[in-house]
């Protein structure tokens, strides 16, 4: 095994401060003191040289570095458990492998899953993070998390949400802002979904030249140099409700564009765990709904 890989210990203890959302409580989880905590996450730090949390109040809060961490631990952790925990039947039978985009499973689907994994409903959700359109059935997926037209051929394609962009930013870099014709044009950070295009078009704003800021593979890191104040960035509206509710970042301005696709969960319509999986899309409509309420 490679010397960089962190011990399994390690990597628990990690799940448990990013799930507990502070070192003393993970700590007690775990059995062990807030220094031995603290120190495991350090160590991990160290190791990769990424900043995995920073403080928030009484609490620490994860890094958008840490939480695509954490959704790469938990998919290992998931296929250690089905290798050695050897479920009944019965037992397999609840648990349900989406795959999810990652910067949604992390942006949105993960912080609400604990209120889906109830006693009394006894279905474990196992996630898979792919950019890929990963069809239900393929790597032992039961269902996937998609964005796009919803016109899957044999499939079931259950419409979740529209969305719409919109630009946000740190709190702190509004104090750098000016009207977007007269600011740089690299303060405009990208990625390719969505991308600034289509929303300069309805905020009637032509550039001198296209954005030039810096560009990200995955939405969840762009997002993570716009809340250090690096820019600004266009994210979509469930992405980033948790982080305007909460004040990590903020419209700087109003106009916002409707996207031309939408939320869907796909099954295959022969699907042996469609009765858990009508109850999965039920609670996520919900679960959208709850978010856009609280807007």
């Amino acid at each position: 095994m490679s010397n960089r890989i962190p011990s399994l210990q390690s990597l628990l203890i990690l799940d448990a401060a990013v799930k507990h959302g502070n070192f003393t409580r993970a700590a007690e989880a775990m059995s062990l003191t807030h220094g031995a905590v603290s120190q495991q996450v350090k160590r991990i730090e160290n190791l990769l040289g990424v900043r995995l949390f920073v403080r928030d109040g009484q609490g620490m809060r994860p890094t958008g570095a840490c939480l695509a961490l954490v959704g790469e631990v938990r998919q290992g952790l998931a296929l250690l458990d089905r290798a050695f925990g050897a479920p009944s039947r019965r037992a397999a039978h609840r648990r349900l492998t989406i795959s999810v985009l990652p910067h949604f499973a992390t942006g949105w689907l993960i912080p609400r899953l604990p209120r889906f994994e109830t006693p009394g409903r006894r279905v474990t959700i196992d996630l898979v993070g792919s950019h890929l359109i990963d069809g239900p059935g393929q790597r032992g997926i039961d269902a996937s998390l998609r964005f796009g037209p919803g016109n899957w051929p044999s499939v079931v394609a259950e419409r979740l949400s529209g969305e719409v962009a919109f630009p946000v930013c740190a709190p702190s870099y509004l104090n750098n802002l000016l009207p977007l014709e007269a600011m740089d044009r690299t303060a405009l950070l990208r990625s390719p979904f969505p991308p600034w295009e289509p929303w300069l078009q309805a905020a009637g704003i032509r550039l001198p030249a296209a954005p030039g800021g810096r560009s990200f593979g995955d939405p969840s890191l762009l997002l993570a140099a716009v809340r250090e104040g690096q820019g600004i960035g266009l994210a979509r509206r469930l992405i980033v409700a948790d982080d305007l509710r909460q004040g990590r970042l903020v419209r700087p301005f109003d106009v916002e564009v409707e996207e031309p696709y939408g939320y869907y969960l796909v099954w295959r319509p022969d699907s042996p765990r469609n009765r858990h999986l009508r109850e999965f899309c039920e609670w996520l409509k919900a679960e959208i709904v709850m978010t856009e309420d609280k807007r």
